[in-house]
C-alpha cells in the first residue's frame, strides 16, 4: 500500500514527466524482510494498473542479483511473465537479467515481446571477463533468437564502475571465433 501511495505522490509531483517505475522484489520495514512477485495480483498489479492508467509504459524490475541475504526465489525472472501477460501494453525491463537464470530469461524473451533486458552489471562482466560475457550473450541468442538484440538496454551501474571503459569495451566487442 505504501508503494502505491508513493507512486501517487510521485505522479502528483512529476506528472507526465514520469516515464517509468522501478521495482525491487524485496521490501524492508524495520527488522522485517518481505519478498513479493511480479505476478502477484494483490501486491504488484495495483501498482502496475495505476502506472498504466497514468500513461506509464515501462516498469523496470531488479532481478538476478539479490540485495543482501534475502530468502526466496523472487530474484528469478519467471514471475515477470505474469505481469507481461496481464499488462501487454506495458514493457518490462528486467534489470541484470541473464546474469543468473540465463535459460529462463532467454525463454521469456522468446515468448514475450514486451520483456526487455537491462544489461546493467553485464558491462563489468564484459570488461573483466569478456568470454563469460560472450557465452551469456550466446545463451540468450540461442533460444531467443537474433531479435533479442532489439530488446537489450545498456545500463552501466555507474555507482559500481566508471562507465567509459565499459562502453568502450562494448563498442569494441566481438565474439571469440571459437564460440
Amino acid at each position: 500500500k505504501e508503494a502505491l501511495r508513493s507512486l501517487e505522490r510521485q505522479l502528483e509531483m512529476y506528472g507526465d514527466k514520469t516515464i517509468g517505475v522501478k521495482m525491487y522484489p524485496t521490501s524492508w520495514a524495520n527488522d522485517t524482510v518481505r519478498n513479493w512477485r511480479m505476478d502477484d495480483p494483490e501486491v504488484t498489479f495495483p501498482i502496475l494498473e495505476k502506472a498504466s492508467e497514468n500513461g506509464i509504459k515501462v516498469t523496470a524490475v531488479h532481478k538476478s542479483i539479490p540485495i543482501g541475504p534475502v530468502p526466496g526465489d523472487e530474484y528469478a525472472p519467471g514471475d515477470v511473465a505474469g505481469a507481461a501477460t496481464h499488462f501487454p501494453d506495458m514493457n518490462f525491463e528486467v534489470v541484470h537479467a541473464g546474469l543468473s537464470h540465463v535459460e529462463e530469461t532467454a525463454w521469456l524473451m522468446a515468448r514475450y515481446p514486451n520483456i526487455y533486458i537491462n544489461l546493467e552489471i553485464w558491462n563489468i562482466v564484459l570488461l573483466r571477463r569478456p568470454r563469460v560475457f560472450a557465452k551469456l550473450m550466446l545463451d540468450l541468442l540461442s533460444i531467443g533468437g537474433e531479435y533479442v538484440l532489439d530488446r537489450l538496454v545498456w545500463g552501466t551501474g555507474t555507482i559500481l564502475h566508471h562507465p567509459r571503459p565499459t562502453i568502450e569495451a562494448f563498442l569494441e566487442f566481438e565474439f571469440p571465433k571459437d564460440l
